[in-house]
């Protein structure tokens, strides 16, 4: 459970990004995953973060449609 996962001074990030394709691996949706990849590295590089907590870094993600979010609006 994600609860399990939270702690004490912990940190989390909230990203909500759609997508317009139907496909969730189109080429429009691994963009922001080099932004992260790069800024984790950064982070690494300016000793802020620790390569050991990249590494074991999970990252949960479930991009959905605009016609998804619709549907849920108006139920």
């Amino acid at each position: 459970m994600r609860s399990e996962e939270v702690v004490s001074n912990g940190r989390m990030v909230l990203i909500f990004k759609g997508r317009n394709a139907s496909d969730p691996l189109y080429r429009e949706s691994c963009h922001y995953w080099s932004l992260l990849t790069d800024s984790l590295l950064d982070l690494v590089s300016e000793g802020i973060v620790k390569e050991s907590d990249v590494d074991s870094f999970n990252l949960p993600c479930n991009k959905t449609t605009v016609n998804f979010v619709v549907s849920l609006s108006r139920k």
